[in-house]
């Protein structure tokens, strides 16, 4: 709960980038022992929002180009085989849960950060649901929610064009699962992961 709330803030820029967070602080601020507040800051930390800092604290930070590009290529390397295996095997219920997610993330407000990027993690997760290497999916799942340093660079900077690609780039993917073509659905999941991470590096270019 704690994570997830500061992690909502951050994303919003309500905790600015180099803001300190010490843990005492947090902890009073949520009427909690320190334990939690230090999984939390744990737990931000491997998703790449924070760094430690001084004095059992850390800090909010603007991810660097390298951040970028080691995200997108570890989610490329991990997503990429996992939906060529898991498109074959999708059933139609799970085709049409994953287009209700997508079509819920089409209606997401602007300003809502946090909701959009669950969604689109949401989206592309259901469509690995198939993939028969149990690990491999894991770890594909891992990639996804520890990327919020990639993706929050792409929140911050989407206008109407930008979501417009990532809604086309999205129905592409699924056009591919629908057609049971794993093939398909790896290049243009593959595509889309490059996509991202070339907008972002422009962006901290």
């Amino acid at each position: 709960m704690i994570a997830e709330a500061l992690r909502g803030r951050i994303l919003k820029g309500e905790i600015p980038t180099g803001a300190r967070l010490q843990q005492n602080d947090v902890a009073a601020q949520f009427g909690v022992s320190s334990t939690p507040v230090r999984e939390a800051f744990a737990e931000l930390r491997r998703q790449g929002l924070v760094s430690a800092s001084e004095h059992r604290g850390v800090r909010v930070f603007r991810p660097t180009l390298a951040d970028v590009i080691e995200a997108s290529e570890v989610l490329e390397l991990l997503e990429g085989p996992s939906i060529a295996a898991s498109a074959p095997l999708l059933t139609d219920e799970d085709l049409a849960a994953a287009r209700r997610l997508m079509e819920k993330h089409r209606r997401v407000g602007a300003n809502q950060f946090e909701r959009r990027l669950q969604l689109d993690t949401e989206f592309h997760m259901a469509l690995l649901v198939r993939c028969p290497n149990t690990k491999l999916r894991n770890l594909a799942e891992q990639a996804h929610r520890d990327t919020v340093v990639h993706k929050m660079v792409l929140a911050a900077i989407e206008g109407e064009h930008l979501m417009a690609t990532i809604y086309e780039q999205h129905e592409a993917i699924w056009d591919a699962c629908a057609e049971r073509s794993g093939e398909k659905a790896a290049a243009r999941t593959v595509d889309h992961i490059r996509w991202g991470g070339e907008i972002s590096r422009q962006n901290l270019s």
